[in-house]
């Protein structure tokens, strides 16, 4: 059995031929599309599945992500990387501080098939 796993990003690459290979091979396609934005990731990854397997004709899987800190109602949930790309690190590192700390989820949502990995963190300020 194969998968095809759309992403740019190297790191999620491996992590799903860590969770899914040698029972599932993980076939890597790099392909620029246009992200649906939406702030629910499970929306985000769905719609971009659908599209994505349209332009190729073939099922995919397409994960996405978000950070959701509670401290900060949720923000930058599904926006994380747009807000990354606009602020850096080292303001969220900030913005984390200043939400006096609290519980980070980082929450990953892939479609077609659902994989789900929440994870807690804590952040002291």
């Amino acid at each position: 059995m194969r998968i095809n796993f759309v992403t740019h990003n190297p790191g999620k690459l491996r992590e799903a031929r860590l969770i899914l290979e040698p029972g599932i091979r993980v076939v890597h396609i790099n392909l620029e599309y246009d992200e649906v934005q939406h702030g629910d990731i499970a929306v985000i990854a769905r719609k971009s599945a659908e599209m994505v397997s349209l332009m190729l004709n073939q099922p995919v899987v397409v994960d996405d992500s978000g950070l959701f800190i509670t401290s900060l109602n949720g923000f930058p949930g599904a926006f994380s990387s747009t807000i990354h790309k606009q602020i850096g690190l080292k303001e969220r590192c900030r913005l984390l501080r200043a939400g006096k700390a609290g519980t980070v989820v980082p929450w990953r949502r892939a479609r077609r098939h659902r994989l789900s990995h929440p994870r807690q963190l804590r952040v002291r300020p």
